[in-house]
């Protein structure tokens, strides 16, 4: 897959995802399942990419960027209770740790190429920074409202 299309998968995904994080939707749907799939996507992505020492410091850097404000998105995500259910949203929050994620991310982006990392690594590593970024979300959601760490 080209990078062109890898960043118009990623900005797919990130449509979907906006919109369906905006709505409150049950606990039982928060699953590791989608986040953990667009993180080996984005692994596959990335294994014909000859990674060299400023492109596995890349993947370190956006990596623990991902986690951090992941992490930091979950533990401002709304949980509510509507009846017997626990329900989940975004709120404005988490909304504008997305955004500070994807412009953080896009000067990364622009400033790696010139510091010596392949484009190609810039290219194909957006899903897996992506996934990354869910996951870690999706995991302290999860230990917020006490669900098991299960992959469902």
């Amino acid at each position: 897959m080209n990078t062109i299309l890898s960043v118009l998968v990623a900005l797919a995904v990130v449509a979907l995802l906006v919109v369906r994080r905006a709505r409150p939707r049950p606990v039982a749907e928060e699953s590791f399942r989608k986040p953990l799939v667009l993180t080996l996507v984005g692994l596959f992505l990335l294994r014909d990419v000859v990674l060299a020492a400023p492109d596995v410091a890349f993947l370190v850097l956006t990596g623990a960027l991902a986690l951090g404000l992941g992490a930091a998105r979950g533990s401002l995500v709304r949980v509510h209770r509507q009846g017997s259910q626990l329900l989940t949203s975004w709120g404005p929050a988490c909304f504008g740790l997305f955004g500070l994620l994807v412009v953080v991310r896009l000067g990364l982006d622009a400033g790696a190429v010139p510091l010596g990392v392949a484009s190609a690594t810039v290219g194909q590593s957006v899903l897996f920074a992506l996934g990354l970024s869910l996951l870690a979300e999706s995991a302290v959601v999860a230990t917020r409202t006490q669900r098991p760490l299960a992959v469902r």
